[in-house]
């Protein structure tokens, strides 16, 4: 999901707009929506990121070794269980490793 450019994610928009016009033509796409019990395609890809990110947390899981916990010296508002590494790149930051930590925890 965060590794997918504006235009893919608006194209791949676009397709599940045309189904919803073809399953219910009377209804606009958010009322068609609403109708099948669906959401947005951008909406489900964060979730599943999200639900992703969780499952990782979880000290048994495969990919667990690649988060480093923090050691807290002081008392923050919002401490953040895992170091969240300095991204150079976008391309970095968009991984899903690194996209969990900015965004999810």
């Amino acid at each position: 999901h965060p590794g997918l450019t504006q235009e893919q994610s608006d194209m791949m928009e676009f397709f599940q707009k045309g189904v919803m016009n073809m399953i219910h033509p009377e209804m606009t796409y958010l009322e068609a929506l609403q109708h099948t019990g669906l959401s947005s395609l951008s909406s489900r890809r964060e979730k599943m990121c999200e639900h992703f990110f969780k499952k990782i947390c979880d000290p048994k899981h495969k990919l667990h070794h690649y988060l480093e916990r923090r050691v807290h010296t002081r008392t923050l508002r919002k401490q953040s269980e895992f170091k969240v590494p300095k991204a150079k790149t976008n391309r970095f930051k968009n991984s899903p490793i690194v996209y969990g930590l900015f965004k999810f925890q």
